[in-house]
């Protein structure tokens, strides 16, 4: 079975192993057997971003942080909080930048 899901409707994917849960704006949430990379590759060029080994978040749903490192990312409907980690803070909060002008 095949599922569509809008690319904007997508708030975040976690990574679990060999799958992927993705995240809905309207709470719902899908399995996918496909990996976190694969996801990366198709949403990259969407304004997706990966925080962390373990996420892939939509840029359009972060609430801006006002602190630099940026340690955690909170999306506007859900106040869900998504870490980042130690390694990626630079390049996310430079993405950020680039994002918000």
């Amino acid at each position: 079975m095949s599922l569509r899901i809008k690319i904007n409707d997508i708030l975040w994917i976690k990574g679990l192993g060999n799958y992927s849960i993705l995240i809905l704006k309207n709470g719902r949430t899908y399995t996918s057997s496909r990996t976190l990379k694969v996801f990366e590759l198709l949403l990259k060029e969407h304004g997706f971003i990966r925080p962390s080994k373990f996420s892939l978040v939509n840029l359009a749903y972060v609430i801006m942080p006002s602190k630099t490192p940026v340690s955690i990312l909170q999306l506007k409907p859900t106040l869900e909080k998504i870490p980042v980690s130690r390694r990626r803070h630079a390049e996310i909060a430079n993405l950020l930048l680039q994002y918000n002008s």
